[in-house]
């Protein structure tokens, strides 16, 4: 079962609390000093990316991707398109909005700048556009992998079987959905691949729980302050405030507390999984 899956709001690099800290994850992150890629493009405004849960119609973000006005899907000297995917996709009309997952809050400049970087980037963004959502997402997209908030396939293309969201960054071969050329080479490739994702995530839990952790020290320690702030000579309206904060404080403080307990759950059935896929793996060398 997919990491997230056990626990409600399990996305990565989404924050679980907003109080006293919020955290963030590696995985699938990208920086925002990118160099400026040597397009014709000064004057074209880049629209705004979108990040959340819902999906909406096709408008300027998507009719901006469709127009394929990148260096890296284009030859130079014609300007005809680099793959046959993308000859394919750019006939296809637009279905939706490319949206971000809600942690990733990416302005579209820089959406913009990191799709133009690789063409396995540029054709993700126009399937994400073009193609249909998969029935059933793919364990990677459960994980929170890749920057799409939905896990979206293009039927009937033997050329990329990955859905738009493992595209992305050229991670195909991590995908449910894939379908190598070459089955017997690409065996050992998937699973790799899963005992990487798994060490992953067993690495983004260890750095979550320990934050967490951190966390619930500052929220202890702001309890133990609005415990004392109660005991003293206080004005009933500020004794009465301060009251209210303080359970609202320990409401929140065991939430958290049950919620790091089901990461340290997670986690050792993450490592279990990983030594039984690592024993497997030796058994068929």
């Amino acid at each position: 079962m997919a990491l997230r899956d056990q626990v409600p709001d399990r996305r990565v690099g989404g924050s679980f609390f907003a109080f006293p800290t919020a955290m963030s994850s590696n995985i699938d992150q990208y920086p925002d000093q990118h160099p400026v890629p040597h397009q014709n493009r000064s004057h074209t405004a880049i629209p705004t990316a979108t990040s959340g849960t819902a999906d909406y119609s096709p408008g300027a973000l998507a009719a901006h991707i469709k127009r394929l006005n990148y260096n890296e899907a284009r030859f130079y000297n014609d300007g005809q398109l680099k793959s046959d995917a993308l000859e394919v996709m750019n006939l296809m009309p637009a279905k939706r909005d490319p949206i971000l997952r809600p942690e990733t809050a990416w302005s579209g400049a820089t959406l913009d700048q990191i799709i133009s970087e690789r063409i396995e980037n540029i054709e993700s963004a126009l399937m994400q556009v073009v193609g249909v959502p998969a029935e059933q997402p793919c364990i990677p997209c459960q994980r929170g992998h890749g920057p799409w908030n939905t896990c979206v396939v293009l039927e009937g293309n033997s050329d990329l079987t990955a859905c738009a969201g493992c595209r992305f960054g050229g991670n195909d071969i991590r995908c449910t959905h894939y379908q190598p050329l070459h089955p017997d080479k690409t065996e050992r490739e998937c699973r790799d691949r899963e005992i990487e994702d798994l060490r992953e995530d067993i690495d983004w839990l260890q750095k979550r729980i320990t934050e967490s952790n951190v966390a619930l020290d500052e929220i202890r320690l702001t309890m133990r302050v609005l415990r004392e702030a109660t005991q003293r000579n206080m004005a009933a309206n500020d004794t009465h405030q301060t009251m209210k904060v303080l359970a609202e404080t320990v409401q929140f403080h065991n939430r958290q507390v049950s919620q790091v307990r089901a990461d340290n759950e997670l986690l050792h059935q993450r490592h279990q999984e990983l030594c039984r896929l690592i024993h497997h793996a030796g058994q068929l060398q």
